[in-house]
C-alpha cells in the first residue's frame, strides 16, 4: 500500500532498480520482492484523483490501510 503524486509507471520504476538491484532493502516492498523477483510483482490502482493535495494522499492511504488490514 503506498500513496505517491507520481504516476504509477515512475513508482515502480523506483521498486523495480531496487528489486534488481538489491537495493533499498529496508522498503517492505523491495525486501519481499527481493526474494520473488521482479516478475513476481502486479500493482493496482484503488483510488486516484490529480487534484488531491500530499495531506488528501496520505489520509486516503492509512484509510485504505486500515480498510485491508495491510499495515506491512
Amino acid at each position: 500500500m503506498g500513496e505517491t503524486g507520481r504516476t504509477i509507471h515512475l513508482r515502480f520504476q523506483g521498486h523495480k532498480q531496487n528489486i534488481l538491484k538489491q537495493q533499498n532493502t529496508d522498503r517492505h516492498v523491495v525486501h519481499h520482492f527481493v526474494g520473488h523477483g521482479w516478475d513476481a510483482v502486479q500493482a493496482s490502482v484503488l483510488e486516484c484523483n490529480p487534484h488531491w493535495t500530499t495531506s488528501q494522499r496520505r489520509r486516503a492511504e492509512r484509510d485504505w490501510i486500515n480498510k485491508l488490514g495491510t499495515t506491512y
